[in-house]
């Protein structure tokens, strides 16, 4: 498998490498000024234990009470100093006095510090040669002398310089390996997500059942695998509700164009009456309408999945309205046999939300309740505020109840208890869906009980109930247009 420049692996690597490049750089770096300083330190100590062993065989001589005879002596001890160490004594005032000043001696820059009784310590260079400088001035005989000695440091120069060599030469081999490793860890820790790759690729349309294996490792692979395998069975659903929305629609709209096409051919094969002829039209007109109704109702769906909640959101005097659409529906209870109770508060309960689309929510319940239940039913529409700032639109009936099997479903585009999806008593299966859609719009949650052949009981909440009292004219202008 081809891997990209741009890769993850790669990115890793490169990153991996970069982080080991920068942290040997920093080790080499540490590590050369440490070493340096600690052979400079070591030659400090070896300046100050020659010092002391100088000032120790001096004193063994009793020669450190004669500034002459200390002199004397210290050349004879000079000439005894390993090679690469020089000394030279000065007085307080800067003259010379060992070497003598006739005698030729290598100019150095010893260390400036005015105060020296404590040993001073610096660097110079002797004909080109680097060297370990210290001065510490002493009292002898009560006159102040300035002790100064020097010693190589070119074998330390050439340590250091191996040192520096070897850190180089070492760099890039170290960083390859590094790299290397890098890469190899990264594609062992990234193998989980080729296989996810993989299978994922392999998913399509026809296979969205296909899940990603999920190892039980407990890290982010893992956490990744489920979300993906979640997400896969949500789009299953999806794809299967569009599916059976599509089939049903397409049901629906063939069912009315094949009986106004039968109806059409039937009614032209042989010469009708005028009295047949309006009772086919007629048959045309009525599939005509319920067809209208349908698209009407999927192109409500459709708008209530493109557009987002709250759009064209008014303050709507929700009490009236109840009480509008409840008397509107009595008519047809009192037809079938049966009563709608209304139950609202005192103060009209006011929310913002779409004056068109609330009146259909709230004739969707109703109708549905007067559907569902027989003659001598009852129905009751309740509308309350309740302590949890929410108002509870409440539709309740003695019908034909819901099985608890079918209650998660019955919200779905085009569900019917039926399975043949039959019209009768009337509709299409969208009526709950669009309730569902307009809530959702006006950010309610809609919800449904029921006990089979006892009723059921269908809950909306609505947020932001504003308690508002309204006067008569007020809930006129709120209510207008409905």
């Amino acid at each position: 498998m081809s891997v990209s420049r741009r890769s993850i692996r790669v990115q890793l690597t490169q990153w991996y490498a970069l982080v080991v490049l920068v942290a040997l750089c920093l080790f080499g770096v540490v590590s050369y000024v440490a070493l340096r300083q600690a052979m400079a330190a070591s030659k400090s100590d070896t300046l100050l234990r020659r010092e002391g062993r100088i000032f120790t065989y001096l004193r063994e001589l009793n020669a450190n009470q004669d500034p002459g005879r200390w002199l004397l002596q210290l050349g004879d001890y000079a000439t005894a100093a390993p090679e690469g160490e020089l000394i030279q004594v000065y007085s307080a005032e800067g003259e010379r006095l060992y070497p003598q000043s006739s005698t030729p001696a290598p100019k150095i820059s010893w260390p400036s510090k005015r105060d020296c009784t404590a040993p001073c310590f610096g660097e110079a260079l002797v004909n080109q040669h680097p060297v370990r400088t210290m001065r510490h001035d002493h009292v002898i005989a009560g006159q102040t002398v300035r002790v100064c000695m020097a010693g190589s440091m070119v074998e330390h120069l050439d340590i250091l310089h191996h040192f520096r060599s070897a850190l180089l030469w070492c760099l890039p081999l170290v960083l390859i390996l590094s790299g290397l490793g890098g890469y190899l860890l990264s594609a062992r820790a990234l193998k989980p997500v080729d296989r996810m790759t993989k299978t994922a690729v392999e998913i399509g349309i026809s296979n969205l059942s296909n899940r990603i294996p999920v190892e039980n490792s407990g890290d982010e692979v893992q956490r990744l695998a489920e979300a993906w395998n979640d997400l896969l069975s949500r789009l299953e659903d999806a794809v299967e509700r569009q599916r059976q929305f599509t089939s049903d629609a397409s049901h629906d709209l063939r069912t009315s164009i094949a009986v106004i096409l039968a109806t059409g051919q039937l009614t032209l094969r042989h010469q009708r009456t005028e009295e047949e002829y309006r009772e086919a039209i007629a048959t045309m007109v009525s599939e005509c309408d319920s067809t209208s109704h349908l698209l009407e109702d999927l192109l409500l769906l459709a708008r209530g999945d493109a557009l987002p909640a709250k759009t064209d959101h008014r303050p709507v005097n929700l009490s009236a309205l109840v009480s509008e659409v409840s008397q509107r529906a009595s008519s047809l209870a009192a037809a079938n046999g049966q009563r709608i109770d209304v139950d609202t508060t005192v103060e009209p309960i006011v929310i913002f939300g779409d004056d068109k689309l609330l009146p259909r929510l709230l004739s969707i319940l109703i109708d549905n309740a007067v559907k569902y239940t027989p003659a001598g039913g009852s129905i009751h529409v309740s509308l309350q505020r309740c302590g949890d700032g929410l108002a509870h639109l409440k539709v309740q009936d003695t019908g034909i109840g819901i099985s608890p099997e079918l209650l998660p479903k019955i919200f779905d585009r085009f569900y019917r208890a039926d399975p043949v999806r039959n019209r009768n008593p009337g509709g299409f299966g969208l009526g709950l869906a669009i309730a569902k859609s307009v809530a959702a719009a006006h950010s309610a949650e809609i919800s449904v009980s029921s006990v089979l052949n006892r009723g059921s009981t269908f809950v909306v909440k609505f947020p932001e109930c504003l308690a508002i009292a309204l006067s008569d004219s007020e809930n006129m202008a709120l209510t207008k247009g409905h």
